[in-house]
């Protein structure tokens, strides 16, 4: 099934045992999910590209700046 769907499914438990904050969770699948309609239909969207800029710059420093290069194998 597609890994999206899980968090629309339970949008504030998503992450499992992560010391990510429920509210911090739903903010993420609402800036993914609806930020992508509200691309697709047009309305406000400044509001929708910052939520999914800010989403993805988290997403961003939490694999390359935890986790190193990601161009360069660690093992």
């Amino acid at each position: 099934m597609f890994y999206e769907f899980g968090k629309i499914q339970n949008p504030f438990h998503w992450m499992g045992d992560a010391s990510v904050p429920a509210f911090l969770q739903f903010l993420v699948v609402l800036s993914e999910f609806a930020g992508g309609l509200v691309w697709m239909i047009g309305v406000v969207v400044p509001l929708a590209s910052f939520g999914i800029f800010y989403t993805m710059a988290i997403a961003v420093f939490m694999h390359v700046g935890l986790r190193g290069d990601p161009f360069v194998s660690q093992g």
